[in-house]
This record gives C-alpha cells, sequence and structure tokens, in this order.
C-alpha cells in the first residue's frame, strides 16, 4: 500500500475508516488527494504494534482536526492573495496625478482596469512599481495594503485558526493520557504537518 493519498486502501484499515476515505470531510475545491496523504502519514506514525479499529478511529480524527488547523493558514493566505487586486487599484489612486478620486467616478474605475494591467503587462508592473516607489511606497506596500484590506477576514479566520488549535490539542491531550508513546507520536507528526503547511502557504503567497 502507497502511503501517497492513492486511491488503493490496505485491506487491513476498517472497513468504516475505508467508506470515510471515500466520502472525505473537506470543502469544494481542497485536494481530497492531499487529505488521503495526510491521513496515511498519521497512520504510518505508530511505531510498530497491531493497530485496533479504536487506534484507526484515533488516526483519521487527528488528520481531521489537523486538516481543519491547515485549512485557516491556507485562507489566510488565500485572501490576502484575493486582496492583491484591490490593493494595487487602491495605490494608482493615490498615487494618481489626478489627486483624490471620488468613489464611483470613472476615473477611480479606471483605476480597477489599470490593477489588471499591472498582473497581465510587465511594461504595467514596472511602471506602476516606479510610480509607487517614487510616492514613497516600498516595496512590500502591495501586500501591505492587501493584508490592511484582508484584516476583517483575517480577524474571523484567526479566531477560528484559534479554535482548530485548541480542539486539536485537546484530542492530543486525551490520547496523551490514554497513551503517552501514540500521544507524542500524533503530536510530532501534527506539528510537522502544519509547519510544513505554513511553509508551503508562505511560498505560495510570495510566489503570487
Amino acid at each position: 500500500m502507497a502511503d501517497d493519498g492513492s486511491e488503493t486502501q490496505p485491506p487491513r484499515i476498517p472497513f468504516f475508516i475505508r467508506k470515510q476515505l471515500e466520502n472525505l470531510p473537506i470543502l469544494p475545491g481542497e485536494n481530497a488527494r492531499d487529505f488521503k496523504t495526510l491521513f496515511y502519514q498519521v497512520e504510518y506514525s505508530a511505531e510498530g504494534g497491531q493497530k485496533t479499529a479504536a487506534d484507526f478511529f484515533i488516526d483519521f480524527q487527528a488528520t481531521v482536526l489537523t486538516w481543519n488547523l491547515q485549512r485557516t493558514e491556507r485562507m489566510i493566505t488565500a485572501v490576502i492573495r484575493h486582496h492583491r487586486l484591490e490593493a494595487v487599484a487602491a495605490l494608482i489612486r493615490r498615487t494618481s496625478t489626478l489627486g483624490g478620486m471620488e468613489p464611483g467616478s470613472l476615473a477611480y474605475r479606471a483605476a480597477h482596469g489599470d490593477a489588471l494591467d499591472y498582473f497581465t503587462s510587465e511594461d504595467a508592473k514596472k511602471k506602476y512599481q516606479e510610480l509607487f516607489a517614487k510616492a514613497g511606497f516600498g516595496p512590500d506596500a502591495i501586500e501591505v495594503e492587501a493584508f490592511e484590506q484582508a484584516l476583517p477576514q483575517i480577524t474571523i479566520l484567526n479566531r477560528q485558526q484559534a479554535a482548530a488549535r485548541r480542539d486539536l490539542l485537546a484530542f492530543l491531550k486525551e490520547i496523551d493520557r490514554r497513551n503517552a508513546r501514540r500521544g507524542r507520536e500524533l503530536r510530532k507528526m501534527a506539528d510537522k504537518m502544519i509547519s510544513r503547511s505554513r511553509a508551503s502557504t508562505t511560498e505560495k503567497g510570495a510566489a503570487s
């Protein structure tokens, strides 16, 4: 059996867990293969010994809770990326030679089209970067503006992230109480997967 998230499932996995793996608790747009890969990594993190159905249930629950925490990491990065277009438009309006632009005005709406050019034309991108620099904005001005615009959504996601972290820690604490060795294994695996997810989302955000 491969631990790469493939559809092939080992016969030793209990039937009720295999059914769960066929009906994953993921949101539209999330990657089923990534979820299964995470499950198999959690499942294989146990060091030896025969596993009971209860052990597999624990592995699946640990996977779900870790996935939920990873989801908030991904969503925070995605929300900031989502605001980059409007962040560029806002900076164009602030640095325009036309001065202040009234919301709804032709010039105000035109800034949105100019922002699209920023992302589709290297010449336009260079032109606006120079314009922003001359106006005193630093090289990370777009990311800062996007973050500020996304802040209300990020605040909500941070609360969800804190709740997901509490759920995972409470679960791991209970497993640790019942089986200290398995608790340590699951905690180590969860920390590894969350760190890897955070690094991946950071890289994607920097590349966007």
